[in-house]
């Protein structure tokens, strides 16, 4: 599915099938495939508890940005959209070990295990999941250093 942009500014969604003509067509590895409608993001920002400026901080744009998006009125362009995937991958791997108060602090602050630099820094990286995931580890084996 793809959102694309219909008359008068309003979004909607259609299949990559309707789009080439009956062609099945397969993403590339890497590619974020995932669509992010308005709910979605709204969802995403309520299970980490933030707000649209500190979810705007994490994904490094403008919380006008995100504000719009909800709305419906443009989409995440193509890496916003990795990071958010990114994102919503580290969200369900907190969810299983830690309460969700605090997530916001827990992306925005450096950290020793990821050589300085910050848990949001790594969203859209090949590498995020592996390298958050071993901190995750790290953290719930108690292992500060």
């Amino acid at each position: 599915m793809t959102t694309v942009r219909a008359s008068r500014g309003r979004l909607r969604t259609i299949s990559r099938e309707s789009r080439h003509q009956g062609q099945i067509h397969r993403s590339l590895p890497g590619v974020v495939d995932e669509a992010w409608s308005g709910a979605a993001l709204r969802n995403l920002r309520k299970q980490l508890m933030a707000t649209q400026g500190e979810l705007a901080q994490i994904l490094g744009v403008a919380a006008s940005s995100v504000h719009r998006w909800e709305a419906e009125r443009v989409a995440p362009d193509r890496r916003s959209c990795e990071k958010l995937s990114s994102l919503k991958e580290v969200s369900r791997l907190l969810d299983k070990h830690f309460k969700a108060e605090g997530r916001v602090r827990f992306f925005t602050m450096p950290q020793s295990r990821l050589d300085g630099d910050r848990p949001m820094d790594l969203l859209g990286l090949p590498s995020a999941m592996k390298r958050i995931g071993e901190l995750i580890r790290a953290i719930l084996a108690g292992d500060f250093s």
